[in-house]
């Protein structure tokens, strides 16, 4: 497993129902109801989302070896293009209207950080 970033509450753009959309786009389901979400959830919320648009932009350069796509929903892709428009990073060179979450990076996602967010939903700790 990777490291991801954890922001403060002053770096969080995404909101609570953002956050939700996030989890349950990367782990299936969020079964917290979105007013137990905390800060630290929307954190890593934020910083999945983050990892997953930085790896996919960087497979973009080899986009001819991998063709599939994880077909985000539409609130997904508004999520995305929200961060990428509130973040004043340099690291997406892309439009932010072509918005990609290669499938082969979502499903790695999920495989690295799926327990993490399962011992979250069920003891109330998250520890990334």
């Amino acid at each position: 497993m990777g490291n991801l970033r954890k922001f403060s509450s002053l770096e969080l753009v995404v909101s609570r129902d953002q956050a939700k959309e996030i989890l349950t786009f990367f782990f299936g389901h969020c079964d917290l109801p979105t007013d137990q979400l905390t800060d630290a959830d929307r954190s890593f919320a934020q910083a999945l989302m983050i990892e997953a648009l930085d790896a996919s932009n960087n497979m973009s350069y080899v986009e001819a070896l991998f063709r599939g796509s994880a077909s985000p929903s539409s609130s997904i892709i508004t999520v995305a293009t929200s961060i990428v428009r509130q973040s004043i990073v340099n690291w997406w060179r892309k439009k932010i209207e072509n918005v990609v979450i290669y499938k082969s990076v979502k499903d790695r996602i999920t495989v690295n950080w799926k327990s993490v967010w399962a011992i979250r939903e069920a003891t109330g700790e998250l520890d990334y």
